[in-house]
């Protein structure tokens, strides 16, 4: 079983630094134009992390409960 402590701290200090760097990118696209392609490249990263780390978590719980059925049949 996973330690649940941990990964929620994890996630929880993380989530903010995302937005931030997400707001950051954003605003700096706003008034940079040069180098608006980055800021945008930065900003689809950041996307595609967020949504991939709240699939994995999800498959994660998937697997945990199915676990903890399974050791409450034996």
């Amino acid at each position: 079983m996973r330690n649940e402590k941990s990964n929620g701290s994890r996630r929880g200090v993380l989530s903010p630094l995302l937005l931030l760097l997400l707001s950051g990118s954003l605003s700096l696209a706003i008034v940079d134009k040069e180098n608006r392609p980055v800021y945008f490249q930065i900003v689809n990263l950041v996307a595609i992390y967020s949504f991939d780390s709240i699939q994995q978590k999800e498959v994660i719980e998937e697997l945990d409960s199915k676990d903890d059925s399974e050791d409450s049949d034996s």
